[in-house]
């Protein structure tokens, strides 16, 4: 083989060895550990599909899957056809929907930790209405 044929390959090596160790590893190690019981192999799966905090955990996901999706497509659908049309807010309304996607997630952190910590603005606002 040529070396220019090995370059791309030796190029991508650190992501793969990266891949497998820190993604790879674990997920088997998860798998032979969920396997493993006293009650037999399938003991774990059989005391968490019977635990009723866990029933209840998956039918709330369930409903607000049910609930959430459809209302976030029709939501996505009806600002797509709103932004399409030349109207005269469309541009407004084009940056208030790109600009979270322009923030980074280090900002998009700090933003929410400024309205959300302790002292923060939402409960600054809430204590001066007597919420809390």
């Amino acid at each position: 083989m040529r070396r220019e044929s090995l370059t791309p390959f030796l190029l991508i090596l650190p992501a793969l060895v990266y891949l497998v160790v820190f993604i790879g590893y674990p997920i088997v190690g998860t798998f032979q550990l969920s396997f493993t019981s006293d009650e037999g192999w399938l003991g774990n799966f059989k005391y968490v599909f019977s635990s009723k905090d866990f029933q209840n955990a998956l039918l709330n996901t369930l409903i607000l899957g049910a609930v959430i999706i459809p209302i976030q497509f029709a939501l996505a659908i009806l600002l797509a056809l709103l932004v399409n049309k030349k109207w005269s807010g469309y541009r407004t309304l084009l940056y208030i929907i790109a600009t979270p996607l322009a923030l980074s997630d280090v900002t998009a952190a700090l933003i929410s930790y400024s309205i959300f910590a302790p002292n923060g603005y939402l409960n600054k606002i809430l204590l001066s209405l007597n919420w809390i």
